[in-house]
């Protein structure tokens, strides 16, 4: 059975859909028994969620989505090169 230290260590596994199937089974068992940890998990998400309202990106999407297809041209036209 997961510990409250070992859900304490890996909370930020909890928020991700690429979690395997008996790990997850282990969160939830977990969590239904700990009151501690149920908190815990829910204070996380809830900072998360208020980080992610607060604090705006530092470079817009479509910049990004730009600079991310320029680095890719650059980087193929380097590959091509050689």
């Amino acid at each position: 059975m997961l510990t409250c230290r070992q859900l304490y260590n890996s909370a930020d596994l909890l928020t991700q859909q690429s979690v395997p199937l008996s790990r997850a089974l282990s969160y939830r068992v977990h969590l239904l028994l700990c009151s501690n940890c149920r908190r815990y998990v829910q204070q996380y998400h809830q900072l998360g969620q208020a980080y992610a309202l607060r604090v705006p990106p530092l470079v817009p999407e479509a910049e990004m989505q730009k600079l991310l297809q320029t680095l890719q041209a650059e980087q193929t036209s380097k590959d091509n090169s050689q």
